[in-house]
């Protein structure tokens, strides 16, 4: 669900950002970016199972692990943007400007990543403050429980002293 909101955003962006702007009143551009966001989220999932197998692992191993999937990401978007947009409008576009697009897609998939692992972050934060809320709950019931057990045990201390001292009454004027 969030691929497919985040995509549409992306999606929506371009269009405003770019399409309405350099090809205003075309169709065709407006259709490229549909399909480079349609792309986009087939090609940025194989970067969520990356993130996953290497979540465990050290600072290191998972920034080069995802450093590298955001690389490979990039430059198959890249690739499947540039075909898509000869293909649709027949306008091909010259190698010298390659790079431009494929700065864009590492933005694009270094921001997905990011994003990625702040929610995952954000979710283990979640998780830890609701166990040491249910851990605190815990301790406060077993607090309670054990000053409402000390005041049972003072009130039967203090039953226990009354009975005493009416027996030792009744002893002393039968």
């Amino acid at each position: 669900l969030l691929q497919i909101a985040g995509w549409s955003a992306m999606a929506l962006l371009s269009f405003l950002s770019l399409t309405i702007w350099y090809n205003p009143g075309e169709w065709q551009p407006a259709m490229h970016t549909l399909l480079q966001s349609f792309l986009g989220i087939f090609i940025s999932h194989p970067l969520r199972w990356v993130a996953s197998l290497t979540w465990s692992s050290s600072w290191l191993v998972r920034a080069l692990a995802n450093g590298a999937g955001v690389l490979v990401a990039s430059l198959l978007w890249t690739a499947a943007r540039l075909a898509s947009f000869t293909w649709i409008t027949g306008e091909a576009i010259p190698p010298s400007d390659w790079g431009g697009w494929v700065f864009a897609s590492v933005i694009v998939f270094g921001a997905w990543s990011f994003c990625y692992h702040a929610l995952k972050y954000y979710r283990a934060w979640l998780f830890q403050r609701q166990y040491v809320a249910e851990a605190q709950n815990e301790l406060l019931k077993a607090q309670a429980s054990a000053q409402e057990e000390s005041f049972r045990r003072l009130e039967a201390e203090k039953h226990f002293r009354e009975t005493q001292l009416r027996m030792l009454k009744y002893q002393l004027s039968p």
